[in-house]
C-alpha cells in the first residue's frame, strides 16, 4: 500500500501512526527488513516529523530515568544486605 505513496491516505493520520509503531516494535527484534523499503521508507519519514522527534526525545528520556532509578534501587539493596558472620 505504501508503493509510489507519502502516508496510507491522502494525508498523514492514524493509520500511519499505528503502523509505524507496529513496524518500530517489530523491527527492534532485528530481523532482516532488506525486502521492507516501503516500510523503513515510511519509518524514517514519521521520524522527521517535529512531533515524532519529541516524542522519541522524551521516550529516550524516560528510559534514562527509569534505567537510573534502577541502578539506584540495586544500589540501596546491597548496600542494605547483611554481612555474613565470619566474612570480616
Amino acid at each position: 500500500m505504501l508503493a509510489g505513496r507519502e502516508w496510507f491516505f491522502e494525508t498523514f493520520s492514524y493509520a500511519d501512526v499505528y503502523f509505524y509503531r507496529c513496524f518500530r516494535r517489530g523491527s527492534l527484534l532485528k530481523p532482516d527488513l532488506s525486502g521492507f523499503s516501503n516500510g523503513m521508507a515510511h519509518l524514517q519519514r514519521v521520524e522527521r516529523r517535529a512531533s515524532m522527534q519529541k516524542l522519541l526525545a522524551y521516550e529516550k528520556q524516560v528510559q534514562a530515568d527509569v534505567a537510573r532509578a534502577a541502578s539506584a534501587a540495586a544500589a540501596r539493596t546491597a548496600d542494605a544486605r547483611p554481612v555474613a558472620s565470619g566474612s570480616l
